[in-house]
């Protein structure tokens, strides 16, 4: 402990009194030390001008303290020095002690404005944005939440993008591609003189191995490359994709930032991530992530030259966006966004337990009262869904629930007192239906234990084992169609990790005539009709769409945010103050 850890139980032990007398072992008790250590402790706090102390001579005689600073002004100028010198993780632990309230209050202000915008007068641009959890590894290969998704994409690129504007495929660093008449191979064109952040070229071979990688990791998303027999790498700017069968889908797996493109001769463990993105990674740690500027992109170099990313523990209140910097109340611009995709209910069909009972099933969806929620619980909350476009939902005619029949549903049901295990991300909106939902239950006679986890637990299989029931939420990437593939293809999506053999046998029968039919129109009645499958067969409970809310300051230019909730922090430049 430092020593201004010890002057701080002092002064909390002292309240608001300037001057405090007691024994040696009554203070070695406030200080959780011996009654040598105390006097070395008190030593220091004298040396640093913190306090003056007389000690007790003689047996019996007290130590007299008097503290120099006012409380207040002293914790305020420490944590100044702690920020000016960026020991963030210090702050955390000074804001988990007993503090005034108001004191406490103080201290989160200024923490909340120490991040935004940083200017300097060499015109380096540095951007500090706060982040709510830690960080998951940025891998390519295993990335599958939002927030790791896009910083993922600021380090890395892929062969061809996908304009969500212009709904089609554009180069990257590819510069041209063509497809055979028999639909069976896909040639790449490479541009060239593309940098990796290690300064070293990318050439096909790169390509060729970060394709194949996929499956030698045994990444989840493996099923991007399945249908690939052959790669073949004619030069070094070239690169040709056999395939097993025609699939129309190809260029839209190929876009795909699983697919991003790695060095071959270099190692990605240790979170040593490169790629050949407008940013590069200076620095990770699951609670403090640094991006600087690449100068060598092969297109547009960034406008920022350093993006700093904070994690906040739970305990930490500061009024901020999580994901956008803000400026003083005056100064802010707000953009809200109804995220495509749900939140939703999961039946684990990997477990032995009442859920695989269509009535049991049943009788959930009407314990699970979406409007009542939406009417009484506060929240991100926008309307029930009913599929995971929300332009759908809202053309639903509304559902209503009833106990009643939740209780003739349960009478039909095979369910005989079993306890059911329901788990959720920490947060607080899973939690209040997490809790909503437990007493409705109970209320019929179902027992319920409820299991929330924190995000950095979404691989943790042990929760396969254990959960009957998840609350889960997708979040579709600007590429609808892909993104709904990817929710019953990839292996770390819980629709996929707890779906019954012969529900996924009859939706991939449908998902396979999907990727051969040509109308986008009709693909996305192929879509509809897999979402009604879900709801007929209650396989999933599609709950509510959700409302994200993003506040940034107005000297921050050029935001335009995606479909994750994020700005592309490529395009982003602050204008100066006039003053």
């Amino acid at each position: 402990m430092k020593i201004m850890d010890y002057y701080i139980r002092l002064r909390l032990h002292a309240q608001d009194q300037q001057h405090m007398r007691n024994s040696l072992q009554e203070l070695a008790d406030v200080l959780y030390c011996s009654t040598k250590n105390v006097k070395i402790l008190l030593k220091k706090m004298s040396e640093e001008q913190l306090i003056s102390w007389t000690p007790g001579r003689g047996r019996g005689n007290k130590t007299e303290i008097l503290f120099i600073h006012n409380f207040v002004e002293a914790i305020e100028s420490y944590t100044d020095e702690l920020l000016a010198q960026e020991k963030l993780k210090d702050i955390f632990l000074l804001l988990k002690e007993p503090l005034p309230l108001a004191l406490q209050k103080k201290i989160e202000n200024k923490l909340h404005h120490h991040f935004g915008y940083e200017p300097s007068n060499d015109m380096y641009d540095v951007l500090k944005i706060p982040i709510s959890r830690k960080i998951f590894p940025l891998d390519p290969a295993f990335v599958a939440v939002t927030t790791e998704s896009h910083l993922t994409s600021q380090i890395f690129d892929t062969l061809v993008v996908y304009n969500d504007v212009t709904e089609k495929m554009e180069p990257h660093i590819a510069h041209t591609w063509e497809l055979s008449e028999d639909g069976l191979t896909w040639t790449f064109y490479l541009r060239k003189d593309i940098y990796f952040h290690n300064e070293s070229i990318l050439t096909s071979k790169d390509v060729q191995f970060s394709f194949e990688r996929l499956k030698q990791v045994q990444s989840p998303f493996e099923w991007l490359t399945e249908e690939i027999v052959e790669i073949e790498t004619p030069s070094p700017l070239q690169i040709r994709f056999h395939l097993a069968k025609p699939n129309l889908f190809f260029l839209h797996y190929v876009s795909s930032m699983q697919l991003a493109i790695l060095p071959r001769d270099t190692s990605i463990q240790n979170h040593h991530y490169i790629g050949t993105g407008p940013f590069k990674l200076a620095h990770y740690s699951e609670d403090n992530i640094v991006l600087e500027a690449f100068t060598h992109y092969f297109k547009e170099r960034a406008l920022l030259d350093r993006i700093e990313f904070w994690g906040i523990p739970d305990h930490v209140q500061i009024d901020a966006d999580y994901e956008l910097p803000n400026e003083e109340e005056n100064e802010r611009h707000d953009i809200q966004i109804e995220e495509i995709g749900c939140i939703y209910a999961s039946f684990n069909f990997t477990k032995p337990g009442p859920h695989h009972d269509i009535y049991f099933r049943k009788a959930w969806r009407e314990l699970y009262d979406v409007e009542m929620i939406l009417r009484n619980i506060e929240g991100r909350r926008t309307i029930a869904a009913s599929s995971f476009f929300p332009d759908r939902s809202r053309l639903a005619t509304r559902r209503s629930y009833s106990l009643e029949k939740a209780k003739e549903y349960l009478k039909k049901s095979t369910y005989n007192g079993e306890t059911i295990h329901i788990y959720f991300f920490a947060f607080k909106d899973s939690a209040n239906d997490a809790y909503f939902l437990k007493e409705r239950c109970e209320s019929l006679g179902i027992q319920v234990e409820l299991h929330p986890f924190p995000v950095s637990d979404y691989m943790n299989r042990s929760i396969d084992k254990h959960a009957d029931i998840i609350f889960m939420g997708e979040v579709f990437a600007a590429n609808y169609e892909i993104a709904f593939l990817n929710v019953f293809k990839n292996k770390s999506c819980f629709v996929n990790r707890f779906m019954d053999p012969h529900y996924e046998k009859q939706i991939n029968c449908l998902l396979d005539t999907f990727l051969l039919e040509e109308n986008k129109e009709k693909r996305y009645e192929l879509m509809y009709e897999i979402e009604e499958f879900l709801q007929a067969e209650h396989i999933i409970l599609f709950n509510y769409h959700v409302l994200k809310r993003k506040t940034y300051p107005s000297s921050l230019k050029n935001v335009t945010i995606d479909s994750f909730g994020w700005a592309n922090f490529a395009k982003l430049w602050i204008q100066p103050s006039m003053s």
